[in-house]
């Protein structure tokens, strides 16, 4: 099924390249050049060993949470990625520009651009709470920026009925995280996403917040000998980095 907003010449090239690559690859997810000269994004459900099923989950499952998440969040008015042709099996969407992840770890991105782009995270991931979603893991890589605003993708942990401040706090402390985790600019960057949130947050996120930093304080001593055995886990390392960011924020 093609998006209706689509041109009949866009339509069929985009059918050809998709057919095509349907038979030839068999990747999760491949880039596609169109005519035009824009690109799209063909997703399948991962093709996964027995064990590695056990570890990850049904990507089935996951390929559907995916396509409902982006058809509600679209539904409610939400920046997420449109689908514009999908099948049984697989889905494509538009390019939305860089990912946050792409831009931090990229020495030339523009400074301005960087912090816009950050500030356009938090105040869309409020307004993603403040109509009674949950994204279900907005890290970096699940975040594009067109220049102007970001939109989300990439929903496999959407769950439609998790709402409330204490599931948004998770989702909080999980960007935190992910952001912290990163060294060019991390804490700056942490900063405009957590002020642009809070403006516009739901009440009682933010407190939430801080009492999953509190309740989580334990994992400081306990990943320390790890830390040391493995100074180059920057997921490690933004652990206590996260939390004790979350506890400086002044939450009244």
């Amino acid at each position: 099924m093609a998006n209706a907003a689509l041109g009949q010449a866009a339509t069929s090239d985009l059918y050809a390249k998709v057919s095509l690559a349907l038979e030839e690859h068999s990747g999760r997810i491949k880039a596609l050049e169109l005519l035009d000269g824009s690109r799209v994004w063909l997703k399948r459900a991962e093709e996964l060993s027995p064990r590695l099923r056990v570890l990850k989950g049904d990507a089935a499952k996951g390929l559907e949470r995916d396509r409902t998440g982006l058809r509600l969040l679209a539904g409610a008015g939400l920046p997420v990625a449109p689908i514009l042709l999908e099948g049984t099996d697989y889905f494509v969407t538009p390019d939305l520009g860089r990912t946050l992840h792409a831009m931090i770890l990229d020495p030339e991105t523009d400074r301005a651009d960087l912090l816009a782009a950050f500030a356009s995270a938090g105040a869309t991931l409020a307004e993603l709470h403040n109509s009674g979603f949950c994204h279900g893991r907005p890290a970096m890589r699940d975040i594009c920026w067109d220049g102007k605003r970001v939109h989300f993708i990439d929903l496999e942990c959407f769950r439609p009925g998790k709402s409330g401040p204490k599931a948004y706090s998770k989702d909080l402390l999980i960007l935190l995280h992910n952001i912290l985790s990163r060294n060019r600019d991390s804490r700056v960057l942490a900063d405009e996403m957590i002020r642009t949130y809070r403006e516009a947050a739901p009440p009682g996120v933010l407190q939430h917040l801080r009492v999953r930093a509190m309740s989580l304080s334990w994992l400081i001593p306990l990943t320390a000998p790890v830390r040391r055995l493995k100074p180059s886990s920057r997921e490690l390392h933004a652990v206590p980095a996260t939390l004790q960011f979350i506890w400086g924020l002044g939450i009244a």
